[in-house]
This record gives structure tokens, sequence and C-alpha cells, in this order.
């Protein structure tokens, strides 16, 4: 976490990049490339997928620069709310983005509501957490949205490193020690256990059913057509309905 935390705050100030102090308005900022149409592409198949109506209270989760924020907003009129631990990050999505942002460790979820959202958010954000942390930020998560409130957790188990020895190194020290890969099996045993130590999985009060798709047959048409890392195999989206 603390190696995550490092790495995008400097990309959000721009001092990880060719134009210091442009960070977020950079559209290689925080990825390194211009992926931009992919991430629209991506947010708006999920939020057509899930039916998400106008005025929808929408969590993202790991909201970065708060880009999936503003697009959702222009395009499906959300009322949306962001968290995230980048500083930097939060600062500049307050200004540009649309939304409301909060500069928060999204492990402790504690204040938000129980029962409030419509919908939660999360790309790519999932991966810096070690197992235990995970299943208690997405079990949390799941009764922070309303009953029949969904959730989306978008780009796990990415295979980046494929093929790219450079990045292979960087992918394996990240999974060195606490953080690891997120592999699709984690989450019915995740559910089983939330019984175990949260009181409200305990009475019934939150259950969940849980899909799990592969991103290249979610998101592009044609995945021989599509070069980009975003999609390649093992990568999955996790989809949560309480």
């Amino acid at each position: 976490v603390v190696k995550s935390h490092r790495k995008y705050m400097l990309r959000a100030a721009g001092t990880d990049s060719l134009h210091p102090g442009l960070g977020c308005e950079t559209a290689q900022a925080e990825w390194k490339h211009d992926l931009a149409m992919y991430h629209k592409c991506i947010l708006v198949v999920v939020l057509e997928r899930l039916r998400v109506s106008p005025g929808a209270k929408v969590l993202d989760w790991g909201s970065g620069c708060g880009h999936k924020l503003t697009w959702a907003t222009q395009l499906f009129d959300v009322d949306g709310l962001g968290i995230d631990n980048v500083k930097e990050s939060v600062q500049w999505a307050r200004e540009y983005s649309l939304g409301h942002f909060c500069e928060t460790d999204g492990r402790f979820l504690g204040w938000l509501p129980n029962d409030f959202f419509d919908v939660v958010i999360s790309y790519a954000a999932l991966l810096h957490l070690d197992p235990q942390d995970r299943c208690e930020v997405v079990t949390t998560l799941a009764g922070k949205v309303q009953i029949g409130g969904q959730l989306w957790f978008g780009w796990n188990d990415p295979a980046i490193h494929l093929n790219n020895s450079e990045v292979e190194v960087l992918v394996n020290n990240m999974h060195h020690g606490k953080e690891s890969s997120l592999q699709p099996e984690e989450w019915s045993r995740c559910f089983e256990q939330a019984h175990q130590w949260d009181g409200r999985w305990a009475t019934g009060e939150v259950s969940v059913s849980f899909e799990i798709l592969e991103d290249a047959l979610l998101f592009p048409d044609d995945m021989s057509k599509i070069g980009i890392y975003l999609y390649t195999p093992p990568a999955y989206s996790l989809f949560v309905v309480r």
C-alpha cells in the first residue's frame, strides 16, 4: 500500500512525468500512457450493464483524479462521491472533476453511511491491498449500498507484465510480501468468511450474489484487434449484488 501510494502521489503531483506540476492534467498521468478512451469505454459498458439511473448515488472507491466520476456525471447524471488516499489527486479532482471527493484511507469505511449508495465502482484499486484488507473492503462496501445495490471491481489480476521484462520486475516487486494477485476463487472464501467476523453478515442483514467475468470478454468487441494490456487475460471484473 505504501509503495502504491507513493507511486500515484508522484504521478498526480506531476513529478513522475515530463510535465512537472501537470499530473492529473496530462493524459498519461495515472497510467503513463494516454488510455482515456479505453477507460471511458470501460466505464460506459459497466454503467450500462448496471442500468444506472439518473440521480443514482455512486461511490468510486479509489477515484484517482476523478475522471471516471466526471464521465459518469456527464453521461449518466449520477450523484458521485470519490474517495482516494492520494492527496494530490483529490485536490485536483475537487477543482476540476465533477462530483464530491474525499481524501481518506479506503480501508477504513466506518464513516460512510450504511444502506445508502445505489452503486459502487472501483477500477484497478483492489490489487494494491493484501488479501485480508481487500476482502474486508468489499464486504464492508456491500453493506454501504441499498438492498439491490450493485458493486463493480475491475481490472483484478492484471497481466501487464506479459512480454515486458521491465514491467514484470515491477509486478513481482509489488506482489512480494503482502500484496498478491486476486484469484477469482478468492471471493467465494471471502464471502463465506465474512459471516464469521462481520455482524451484519452473520445475521443475514447483508448477503450478496456475485459474478466474475474476464475483461477480455466484457469490454472489447474483438480482442484480436485490441492490443492494449488493460484487456489481457486473466484480468477480470467482479460484479456484486446485495
